[in-house]
């Protein structure tokens, strides 16, 4: 009995090692798969702020071209007013024109 014992204990001592090998092993593989994952998500993280930053230079660029248009639109409202006081002054002298020629 004593020498069952001490060959299970033997066995056991030395099966102990490669046991915590695998075990070490599958740690280090989890652990290197982990890394890459996070290496991965910091990739994409990266990936999806540079298209946030070209996103927003091109909505700048299309709020400042807005703005451009908006201030053209405002001057051209503004030339419609003096040209239509012009023309509607022009047109009173006409029929003021044509009325005092019937007078004749």
């Amino acid at each position: 009995m004593r020498l069952f014992t001490l060959l299970a204990l033997l066995l056991i001592v030395t099966a102990s090692p490669q046991l915590m090998a695998r075990n070490i092993m599958t740690e280090q593989n989890e652990a290197a798969a982990a890394r890459d994952a996070n290496r991965d998500a910091r990739l994409k993280l990266e990936e999806v702020q540079k298209r946030i930053s070209n996103q927003q230079q091109v909505v700048q660029r299309e709020q400042d071209r807005l703005k451009e248009m908006q201030n053209e639109e405002a001057q051209v409202r503004k030339e419609i007013d003096r040209t239509q006081a012009i023309y509607d002054q022009k047109a009173k002298e006409l029929d003021k024109a044509w009325q005092q020629r019937k007078e004749y």
